[in-house]
């Protein structure tokens, strides 16, 4: 099967990607480690502010509920919106590149091929770790942090589309041939 991969489709796949990756490595930070530095920066900054203040460089009066409204957009900021700014791909690929434009998928008794006019790439059936399927599109991992992705509008129906999972999902785990 083949078809156009366009800048939606790759928008789609990376931010799906950056979120599965996200989830794999969530455990290695403490849950409230982002707090943690927030506070310590939070304490630095009114440190800072208070030593002003005393020697009369800069004159202010902070009432607690004010400060307790700036803790919070500061935990908002840091634990919301750096996050989704993240996930937003911030070089989208060339239009005249590799992942952009038409591409074909096969899969042979050798493994899963994709192909466009730059590059012509075999994986090995023992080189597909897994094969994950979301509402639009299809992702065929072959480490943690990679996949190969088809955009399930490729497939002319429904059936030829189950059969190509099973196809993979089959082969990867004997990796073992297709005759």
């Amino acid at each position: 099967m083949e078809g156009n991969i366009t800048r939606e489709d790759f928008a789609e796949a990376y931010a799906y990607l950056q979120q599965k990756v996200g989830k794999k490595f969530k455990n290695i930070e403490p849950p409230f480690f982002g707090f943690f530095h927030m506070l310590v920066i939070g304490l630095i900054i009114g440190i800072g502010l208070n030593a002003l203040r005393h020697f009369g460089i800069f004159s202010f009066h902070l009432e607690p509920i004010t400060a307790a409204v700036v803790l919070v957009l500061f935990v908002f900021v840091i634990l919301f919106l750096i996050p989704l700014y993240r996930t937003v791909p911030k070089n989208l690929p060339l239009d005249n590149g590799s992942i952009l434009g038409h591409h074909k998928y096969m899969v042979d008794e050798k493994g899963f091929t994709e192909e466009t006019k730059a590059f012509n790439c075999l994986t090995h059936w023992k080189g597909i770790k897994a094969v994950e399927e979301t509402q639009n599109q299809i992702y065929i991992f072959i480490d943690t942090h990679y996949a190969h992705f088809i955009p399930k509008r490729f497939f002319p129906s429904d059936y030829v589309l189950r059969e190509f999972t099973e196809t993979l999902r089959k082969n990867m785990k004997e990796g073992a041939t297709l005759i």
